[in-house]
């Protein structure tokens, strides 16, 4: 007897817990966001030649050149670039100097300056290797910088470098670089 009582009693409040779970409602409410897009930004640069020199593009050509001569003092044109972010995105702008070759390593002398300053810090050559790259100038989109580089022939304003250097050539590559930085 105990036995049916349980289980009637197991059954009742099994009848109420459904019965009451069928009356009893939470109130709901719902929105949908629709046309969510996610697009990437952008790093581009440009890299506007402002020299008028023999090079075409970005290079450029000195020839003729004579111990002592400087791209400031001698009425050749110092090298001058326009470098801009046309990016969305901050970058960190740097420049380098690869592949130089030629007998004249050790006696052209880089000078950078950025919006007019001098930077002691990018591309030189020594001994054949060239020592950078440059440090990094932070560039926000649309920001542009002026990159001037001037250089003297010779031995740091010296005029006596030799005959071994009479008809001899440095032919290296400038790369530019933009790369992404985090705010």
């Amino acid at each position: 007897m105990n036995k049916k009582l349980i289980i009637a009693a197991v059954a009742v409040m099994c009848i109420a817990v459904l019965a009451g779970g069928a009356t009893f409602a939470w109130f709901t409410s719902e929105a949908e966001s629709t046309g969510n897009v996610i697009v990437t930004g952008d790093l581009k640069m440009d890299v506007e030649r402002v020299h008028d020199n023999d090079g075409e593009g970005l290079s450029y050509v000195f020839d003729n050149l004579q111990p002592g001569d400087t791209s400031a003092t001698d009425g050749m044109t110092p090298l001058t670039w326009i470098v801009k972010n046309d990016g969305s995105m901050s970058g960190d702008f740097t420049m380098e100097i690869d592949n130089a070759k030629g007998a004249l390593q050790m006696k052209i002398h880089p000078y950078y300056f950025v919006d007019g300053k001098w930077v002691p810090k990018w591309p030189v050559l020594i001994d054949g290797n060239v020592i950078g790259p440059s440090q990094a100038i932070t560039l926000a989109p649309g920001e542009e910088v002026k990159i001037d580089v001037t250089w003297e022939f010779g031995i740091l304003g010296g005029r006596s470098v030799g005959n071994a250097y009479q008809g001899q050539e440095l032919t290296f590559d400038t790369a530019f670089e933009l790369n992404q930085t985090r705010p």
